[in-house]
């Protein structure tokens, strides 16, 4: 299971391949239910693999295979607490394929891994029809306390959430600072500030 499995995300978690695999499709539905975690025996560790394809587009053309219809029994359409505001603002007329969308929904994926719990939903207090209105408001949801080192971890999944989506950190910076967070978890004789520096936090994300 995704939340058995996963405690502290930059420790056991990296991120490598979804950061590749987000340079050439759009997903449009990053969250942990479309995450799966298998183990490594080479690099003795947990790798991430992304399911569930669906809405995915090639981030170049534009063009997709699979154009879904989604019967729902009961419930509400529970994917949507994912959406960044140009999606739920846009649901019929999102048509343009951006990884910005992909950005905001990875930093709620973060979120989720953060808080480590399972079934806990972004913004379960708010409907989804209320949702956008919600956001747009600034509001966004609140990160644990979190170990010192990983402070910029939480930077990053701030800048990943903003309402505008010109306002988000980019696919590299989100590659960059979690390769460099990675790398100073699994030395042992050094700290996450260490291979960040010279570069300071208002460097990285501004």
């Amino acid at each position: 299971m995704f939340y058995e499995s996963a405690t502290i995300f930059p420790d056991i978690f990296p991120i490598e391949s979804i950061l590749v695999l987000m340079k050439k499709i759009v997903h449009l539905d990053l969250r942990s239910a479309n995450i799966l975690l298998k183990y490594d025996e080479n690099e003795k560790t947990l790798m991430p693999k992304i399911s569930n394809f669906l809405w995915s587009r090639d981030f170049y053309s534009g063009k997709t295979s699979a154009y879904p219809t989604i019967i729902i029994s009961s419930g509400e359409e529970v994917w949507k607490r994912w959406y960044d505001s140009e999606r739920l603002s846009n649901m019929r007329q999102f048509q343009i394929p951006t990884t910005s969308a992909d950005i905001y929904s990875l930093g709620l994926l973060f979120w989720e891994i953060a808080w480590c719990k399972p079934r806990n939903l972004p913004f379960k207090e708010v409907s989804i029809e209320k949702l956008y209105h919600h956001l747009r408001q600034y509001n966004h949801e609140n990160l644990p306390e979190l170990p010192v080192d990983y402070q910029h971890w939480r930077l990053l999944i701030s800048k990943m959430w903003k309402f505008k989506a010109e306002d988000r950190c980019d696919i590299n910076t989100v590659e960059m600072l979690m390769q460099r967070l990675y790398k100073g978890r699994s030395d042992s004789t050094s700290s996450v500030s260490s291979p960040i520096s010279p570069t300071s936090p208002s460097n990285i994300f501004n």
